[in-house]
């Protein structure tokens, strides 16, 4: 049984295959006692966000990267400050591809200035560090503990052999590669998240969940079971990601299929997911690691008898937390709902 994305890896017995019975998809109400809280995020022109890449707390602070800056908001959801500004000058940035909170500090990365800005929480700028010149150019960077980082590499095209992944020491001296190379240019603005002496990685239209050691080494730790909605091998299987992208968008195909796993976490107990299925419907899963049991939930409002939409999710303290947009026709930025399940 052929279960990964792209170069097929066989099923092997240290793989955990999470069971989805889409039939059985628990609505949750954003009116009702689970969600514990809602917070609207601020809306001024600094403060005006896009698709939200990832969101970092930090105490009473949530910051969240979004439309190629950085913004913080109290917890009420007033807006506070932008992290550094655009331009050359050594504590700016051209493109923030990627952030992450590091021992109490903020990180960005500026991947057209091929450097790591390094500010406290309060926007004050500390440190810059550049990457290497001739190496492989880092398109998203994630810490693997405290002195190693975890990066995933910038596609060269077809011609250039580039490994997907590379691991960094902390003065950002690559120490590792992986044996995969890269096959396309696409990529998730959220798709590492740490676990214990790991790192968990996802990729666009996939239903595998991946880990990283500290040597790059890549291989398959989940295999989310979408069963008869699960794209065919063939297409899954499949390089070809512009070929998987017009398969799924088919009119016909658009309810007949899940696919899309992302926002992966996981703690001692659970792995938590979000995942499309019938029209662009985002749900998100819970899988118990010890029962071996998934739950599958989507968000609806009762007050206006739709679907809730969101494009991120978390989890905080066992609480999932997901960023959406009530009236999309607004302007507003979005709202987190925090929902205990």
């Amino acid at each position: 049984m052929l279960i990964s994305c792209g170069s097929s890896i066989k099923k092997k017995d240290s793989l955990t295959v999470i069971p989805m019975d889409l039939n059985n998809v628990n609505k949750i109400d954003i009116n009702s006692s689970k969600c514990i809280n809602t917070t609207a995020l601020e809306t001024k022109t600094e403060s005006l966000l896009g698709n939200i890449n990832n969101i970092f707390f930090k105490g009473d602070t949530l910051f969240i990267h979004s439309s190629g800056k950085l913004s913080a908001f109290n917890k009420k959801g007033l807006f506070l400050f932008n992290v550094g500004t655009k331009g050359r000058a050594a504590n700016e940035y051209l493109t923030l591809k990627s952030f992450f909170i590091k021992k109490g500090e903020l990180y960005l990365h500026d991947w057209d200035g091929r450097k790591l800005l390094r500010f406290n929480t309060g926007s004050k700028f500390i440190e810059k560090h550049d990457f290497k010149k001739g190496g492989w150019m880092p398109d998203h960077i994630f810490p693997f503990n405290s002195t190693m980082y975890v990066v995933k590499n910038t596609y060269s095209g077809e011609q250039i052999s580039v490994p997907l992944i590379s691991v960094y020491d902390e003065n950002l001296n690559i120490i590792s590669s992986s044996s995969r190379m890269q096959k396309n240019g696409s990529s998730l603005a959220d798709l590492f998240f740490p676990f214990k002496n790991e790192v968990l990685y996802w990729e666009i239209l996939c239903d595998t969940v991946y880990t990283i050691n500290r040597s790059a080494a890549i291989a398959p730790k989940y295999f989310v079971d979408f069963g008869t909605h699960r794209v065919p091998e063939k297409i899954n299987g499949s390089d070809d990601l512009y070929n998987k992208i017009e398969f799924v968008n088919k009119e016909e195909n658009k309810d007949r299929y899940a696919t899309m796993v992302s926002n992966v976490r996981e703690d001692d107990r659970y792995l938590y997911f979000s995942f499309v299925y019938g029209y662009g419907i985002i749900h998100f899963a819970r899988f118990d690691k010890i029962n071996g049991k998934t739950a599958i939930f989507r968000l609806i409002d009762s007050k206006t008898k739709k679907n809730v939409k969101f494009t991120y999710m978390t989890v905080q303290n066992g609480d999932i937390i997901v960023a959406a947009l009530p009236d999309e026709e607004s302007g507003d930025n979005q709202v987190l709902y925090r929902i205990r399940l």
